[in-house]
């Protein structure tokens, strides 16, 4: 390279004035093309922010719908919630033994054993009063009398309650 120094003059001037004049011309031209009046430029930068604004707006109006319908929905599901816990205890209620046991009783008509009372008969009658509907069936056998069941009887009649079965030794 050569220091600018030592350059000529002209070969400057040159160089400078072929080279400098046609893009300043350009860029002129250009500029000139290019270029909105304030007012345009006023006008879409209006434009840009009422955009702006409406669509901050409409982002604002969806947070608080969704706010809400969430609100509702964990509202829902507490309510869900307590009402498994309710059924969850129902459950067990009626899982218990003496719910159940309540539920043969009164529906069902179980009886319970301890409170059954058992008579046992000293003996039947030898002769059916009417005969003939036995026709084709065997007559009852006649029971034994055997101390067990004199026994079975007599403690029938002092304790009534829980009662006394006799049988076969």
């Amino acid at each position: 390279m050569v220091p600018a120094e030592r350059l000529p003059s002209s070969y400057e001037w040159e160089v400078y004035e072929e080279h400098s004049q046609p893009r300043k011309a350009r860029q002129r031209r250009r500029r000139r093309r290019s270029r909105l009046p304030a007012t345009v430029k006023l006008c879409l930068l209006g434009v840009a922010v009422v955009v702006l604004g409406v669509m901050y707006l409409s982002q604002q109006l969806d947070t608080v719908y969704l706010s809400l319908e969430l609100a509702e929905l964990e509202q829902q599901v507490n309510l869900a919630k307590q009402r498994n816990g309710h059924l969850r205890v129902q459950l067990e209620q009626v899982r218990s033994l003496p719910v159940i046991e309540e539920i043969a009783r009164t529906k069902l008509g179980m009886v319970d054993p301890t409170d059954t009372s058992i008579l046992v008969a000293a003996g039947m009658p030898k002769v059916l009063p009417n005969d003939a509907a036995y026709v084709g069936v065997s007559k009852p056998m006649e029971p034994e009398v055997s101390p067990w069941t004199v026994l079975a009887g007599w403690l029938n009649k002092l304790f009534p309650v829980g009662g006394v079965e006799a049988g076969e030794l």
